[in-house]
Parts: C-alpha cells; sequence; structure tokens
C-alpha cells in the first residue's frame, strides 16, 4: 500500500439519488481555507441508477468521482471512498452539508495537538447556523447514540473542546491510520450508528475523539428516509444498536445488558403498536378468537432487528473477538463520555415504566467495576 501524502486532507462524500446537492457541497468546498494542492476529494456514486454519475462527472472535472455497482450504504460508500483516497487525514461529509471556511484548517490543527487525538468531531448546525446538530455526543446503557441539545438555539452551546465518544458522520475527520487500523466502518450497520461504533472502538483503543467548535459544517436534512417509511429507520436503529452493544461491551457489563438491551427493544414494539400484551392471557377479558391481528410496521421492525441481530452472530463473534482483544482501555475509564445512558427517548409511559423496571431488575446504568492489579518490586 502506498504512504499517505503527508498533510494532505481527503474529503468523502457518499451519493444516493442526490447529484445535485452533493455538487453543491463538493462546490462549497471551494471557499474552504486550506491550500488546493492539499485538499484531494472524492466522490463515492452509490448505485443512483438514475445518471447521478453522468451528473457528476460532468459537473466535476477535478473530483475522483467513483462508481460502485450495488448500494454499499453510508458505512460502506465511505470505507470505499476512503480505499480510493490517499491523504493523511480522511473527512466525512454529508451531501446535503457545507463546510465553515475553517472546516479544515481547524481539525487539522487539533490533530497536531497530540498523537493521542486520532479524530476530530465538528461542530455542526442546521443549514441556517441557528439550531444545533451536533455539539457532544450520548450513548444509552441499550445502545442508542444520541445528540445531546439537537434542534436548540445554538447561541453559545458547544463552545470549548473537549474529549466525545463519536463524532457525526456527517463532518468529522480521522487519521488514516487510526482509520485502517480499526478497519473503516462496520459495512454490516449499513446506515446508522456505524460512527458511534467506530468512535467506541477508537476509545476502547485509548486514543482520543476530540471535538472542536472551530471545526463547523452546516447540515440541510431532507428526511430521505421517511419516503422509504419511517419503519425502515427503526429497523436499523434498533438492530444496529444491539450489533454495538454485542461487539463492544465489556464481558460482565455485557451479561446484564444483552438481555435487558433485547427486552426492551420489544417493549418498545408493543408500546408504538398500541396493542395489549396481556390479551392472550386465558384469563384477560378479550373473547376475540382471531387467529390474526393488524401490527403497525414500525412494532414490526423492532422483531425484525431482534432476528437479523441473531442471524448476524457468527460474524458479530468474530468482530467481537477482536474489539475485546485489541481493546487498551475499559468502558468504566471511558464511562464518563457516555453522557446519560439511562435517557429515555420517548414520553411513553408503558415504556417509560419498562425501561425503569429493566433498569432496577439489571443494574445497568452504573459503570462496572475493574480489577485493580497492585505490582510490588524489590526497588
Amino acid at each position: 500500500m502506498a504512504q499517505p501524502r503527508v498533510g494532505v486532507v481527503s474529503v468523502i462524500l457518499v451519493n444516493f439519488r442526490g447529484a445535485a446537492q452533493t455538487i453543491e457541497a463538493v462546490n462549497e468546498l471551494a471557499a474552504v481555507n486550506w491550500p488546493i494542492e492539499n485538499l484531494e476529494i472524492i466522490v463515492v456514486d452509490n448505485a443512483s441508477g438514475d445518471r447521478s454519475i453522468d451528473a457528476l462527472r460532468a459537473a466535476l472535472p477535478t473530483v475522483v468521482v467513483v462508481e460502485s455497482p450495488t448500494n454499499l450504504g453510508f458505512a460502506g460508500g465511505c470505507n470505499r471512498g476512503v480505499a480510493e483516497s490517499s491523504g493523511e487525514f480522511v473527512a466525512f461529509l454529508n451531501s446535503d452539508a457545507k463546510p465553515d471556511p475553517n472546516w479544515i484548517s481547524a481539525a487539522v490543527a487539533t490533530f497536531a495537538e497530540s498523537k493521542d487525538i486520532a479524530a476530530v468531531a465538528s461542530k455542526v448546525l442546521d443549514w441556517e447556523g441557528e439550531s444545533v446538530d451536533y455539539i457532544d455526543a450520548g450513548l444509552t446503557w441499550f445502545g442508542k447514540g444520541y445528540k445531546p441539545f439537537v434542534g436548540e438555539t445554538a447561541g453559545t452551546l458547544g463552545g470549548w473542546p473537549r474529549d466525545v465518544l463519536f463524532g457525526t458522520g456527517s463532518a468529522m475527520f480521522v487519521r488514516r491510520s487510526a482509520f485502517l487500523e480499526l478497519g473503516g466502518f462496520d459495512e454490516r450497520f449499513f446506515m446508522f450508528y456505524e460512527d458511534v461504533d467506530f468512535g467506541w472502538r477508537l476509545n476502547l483503543r485509548g486514543w482520543r475523539f476530540r471535538y472542536q467548535p472551530e471545526s463547523i459544517a452546516f447540515h440541510r436534512h431532507h428526511g430521505t428516509v421517511d419516503k422509504f417509511g419511517a419503519f425502515k429507520e427503526t429497523y436499523f436503529l434498533e438492530r444496529n444498536a444491539l450489533f454495538m452493544l454485542y461487539k463492544n461491551l465489556e464481558e460482565r457489563a455485557l451479561e446484564s445488558a444483552l438481555p435487558a438491551s433485547l427486552a426492551l427493544t420489544i417493549r418498545r414494539a408493543v408500546a408504538t403498536s398500541g396493542l395489549d400484551s396481556t390479551e392472550f392471557d386465558f384469563r384477560s377479558a378479550a373473547e376475540d378468537a382471531q387467529l390474526s391481528e393488524e401490527i403497525p410496521r414500525v412494532s414490526l421492525a423492532s422483531v425484525y432487528a431482534v432476528d437479523q441481530f441473531v442471524e448476524q452472530l457468527p460474524g458479530l463473534i468474530v468482530d467481537r473477538a477482536l474489539v475485546q482483544s485489541s481493546r487498551r482501555v475499559s468502558d468504566r475509564v471511558i464511562w464518563s463520555l457516555f453522557g446519560r445512558v439511562d435517557a429515555v427517548p420517548s414520553d411513553d409511559p408503558y415504556y417509560a415504566a419498562g425501561h425503569e423496571k429493566l433498569v432496577n431488575a439489571f443494574a445497568v446504568t452504573e459503570p462496572q467495576r475493574g480489577t485493580r492489579v497492585l505490582v510490588i518490586t524489590g526497588d
């Protein structure tokens, strides 16, 4: 493998049936305060099938445009882009985002602060720069990554650099060497939480993920997933949360968190269905003997997610062994980066009650106690 070009930043954008906005995002990169000779732009078209590839190549003659024969998802598309790049640093920018002029320079300056800093998370605001998209990271005990303060008025929020668990894939930077050592994004995720999983694994290696508020990007949300059905987003989020927990949690923590997370996944499915899970009990007052019942697809998505977790276990076992054998720090060491692990992303009282019961039964909101070793020498 050729040596990376020192000082070069390779910006990766993934396109799927959105050539116009991808072209706009690339054109915005022309305004950044960064030497053009140290900037490489890679656009990966994820088998759009709508002549996006022709539009991209015509409008962006100086950009490396990669045509993927299949839709690799965001995770796979980014990995493909990195494989085609050559920079010392790789940056990821959503096709519906635009960078501030200092987006790159502020991030690269952050890397120079310490060799332990392997990734930099940008401050991400909405398109107008008025509300927060990302200024911090959090992860619940059941594997749901979240962004604190999202949607709040930006103001002075997120105004100081700090270490975080993960950055958002819409705008972040990684040392190429670290990205390759970690194997890039887990392509099994396809989309959603691949950035959370990557950040968690990076921290477990003893590296730092540094949030830099001077590296700013603006993100325009289109609700692309909604046109395919919100239930598909639910499916990916539920499934990928289980993938992430299984791979990354320490053994003792996993023994408690996994069964509780599986149970909570089903409680979420029942809560969103509006159905009564006691109606099959012989003591139930329900007399209906019908053999079928209509269930919302968003509820069924959670059940499918658990089933696909089971299906993917052989590969997850291999990856878990790799993550656990290469970790350099315990979860307890980075526990403070998880934020509010008991955050409940629903105001449904039935779901909230289930969450409380599981927390009380499995004690999942506190870090597992690590083993302390005292070494005594003859010196």
